[in-house]
């Protein structure tokens, strides 16, 4: 196997399933998209990492179909979900384990509880891309998610963002719910 490590800065999450697997596939897998704009630097690392592996793995030549089976995808792919159309790429990363997950300083570890990853949050993706013969599947290349740091907030997409603690209602007793209806959402 071929592989390269590449760090993407500032890079939108999608679909994540960082803190759990994702348990709808036969082996469970730690996922995320990763979305970036056509031409942006994101996308010029992912291009030459990808050309990079694969032609070390097979010689300089690169297999008919081998990028089509890239996890480097045009946005338009997905167009019919929030976030993606024809002026972002993104990349679909996996790992059996669980990354590493931190805060922007690099140290601090997250947990789900903390709401800081979340659809549309901007991170930092530290990734390994392999150029690999799979059985079955043939020459391709995968994207696999070393790490993800927060790096800034940025529009939830789809759902949206946990609600604050500050958000909620408080209710005192039982005899409190007539007035329950009068909160957020009444």
């Amino acid at each position: 196997m071929s592989s390269k490590k590449i760090v993407l800065k500032d890079v939108r999450v999608s679909f994540p399933n960082l803190f759990q697997p994702r348990k709808d596939q036969a082996n469970p897998r730690f996922d995320s998209l990763f979305v970036f704009d056509k031409g942006s630097e994101a996308d010029m690392i992912v291009q030459a990492a990808v050309a990079e592996v694969v032609k070390e793995k097979w010689s300089g030549k690169i297999p008919v179909g081998a990028l089509a089976k890239c996890g480097h995808h045009d946005g338009v792919k997905k167009s019919q979900y929030e976030g993606f159309d024809e002026s972002n790429m993104y990349v679909s990363a996996s790992n059996k384990t669980r990354p590493s997950l931190k805060d922007r300083d690099g140290r601090t570890p997250l947990d789900e509880a903390g709401g800081k990853i979340y659809p549309g949050v901007f991170v930092v993706a530290y990734l390994t891309v392999s150029a690999i013969d799979t059985d079955g599947y043939g020459k391709q290349c995968n994207f696999y998610i070393d790490g993800v740091q927060f790096y800034r907030d940025g529009e939830p997409l789809g759902a949206g963002k946990p609600m604050d603690d500050g958000e909620f209602m408080a209710f005192e007793d039982e005899g409190d719910s007539a007035e329950a209806g009068q909160g957020m959402f009444g």
